[in-house]
């Protein structure tokens, strides 16, 4: 699931950086999505630092979401360590109140994400060899049309 949903973002944010760069002041500047982590080095030096620090806090907070403390538990095997009622990925961040309390409609729900998070995974890949392959930005590309 998480990994759909960071395709998902990939996708969103490979088109978005294209046409314009909300976060850099990148405006008027064209550039290949794959070569704008260069220009974003450039304008905000320590930018992946401060990426690296969120995402880590993040997997640390879903650690301890998810398992148990390894000195809360003795003799117990590998394959216990989970919390008893934690679903990986559930972080129970939820603000709009879009999960369901319904099971069946979860399922259903989640069967939904985990097809467009594989969709967008095989899409982000595509989109990174185009842009390899021709050195043109996706939306100005005419494929031959």
């Amino acid at each position: 699931m998480t990994h759909g949903r960071v395709a998902m973002l990939a996708a969103l944010g490979f088109l978005t950086g294209e046409n314009f760069h909300p976060l850099f002041g990148l405006q008027g500047t064209e550039l290949l999505a794959v070569d704008s982590l260069a220009e974003v080095r450039a304008v905000f030096p320590l930018f992946f630092e401060l990426l690296v620090v969120v995402i880590s806090t993040t997997e640390v907070y879903r650690a301890l979401c998810g398992w148990t403390r390894p000195n809360a538990v003795s003799g117990v095997a590998k394959g216990d360590l989970l919390v008893e009622d934690y679903y990986p990925g559930d972080i129970n961040f939820d603000p709009a109140g879009l999960k369901p309390d319904d099971a069946e409609e979860f399922a259903t729900m989640q069967t939904k994400e985990l097809q467009n998070g594989r969709l967008a995974m095989l899409g982000i890949a595509g989109m990174v060899a185009q842009e390899l392959v021709d050195h043109l930005p996706i939306l100005k590309n005419d494929f031959g049309i």
